[in-house]
């Protein structure tokens, strides 16, 4: 079996496993006065799992605040930490196309070069 492949991460995605920005979860009531609904869901793929807690403004449908946990493979934890800061300021609309090449863009340090390797490919479309 071949070793984990952080020699392949860019330094951007290495930085967010190793100290991600928007970990944890919203309590239910976090916006009850402010016209704000707390939304949980969940991913599974294999072993990896990710949860996702979005902050939405009743109003306008638009993404507050997103926080997460991940389970699993370490490039997920900055996948799923990227992904949080994409979704922000996004309707649900705009969110559900968020995709694997989106976040990889935001991870890279050169535009030619993927953040993730190729071995975790399947990973980041949780």
């Amino acid at each position: 079996m071949k070793p984990y492949p952080w020699n392949d991460f860019s330094n951007l995605l290495t930085e967010r496993i190793l100290s991600p920005r928007n970990l944890g979860h919203f309590e239910d009531s976090a916006g009850a006065l402010q016209e704000m609904r707390v939304v949980n869901g969940k991913a599974e793929l294999e072993e990896n799992t990710v949860l996702m807690s979005l902050v939405v403004d009743e109003t306008d449908g638009i993404i507050a605040d997103a926080k997460f946990y991940a389970f699993g493979q370490a490039a997920l934890i900055g996948a799923a930490d990227s992904a949080c800061e994409v979704l922000l300021r996004k309707t649900y609309d705009q969110a559900s196309r968020l995709s694997a090449e989106l976040i990889d863009k935001k991870l890279r340090d050169f535009t030619n070069i993927p953040a993730f390797p190729k071995e975790v490919d399947g990973l980041i479309n949780l």
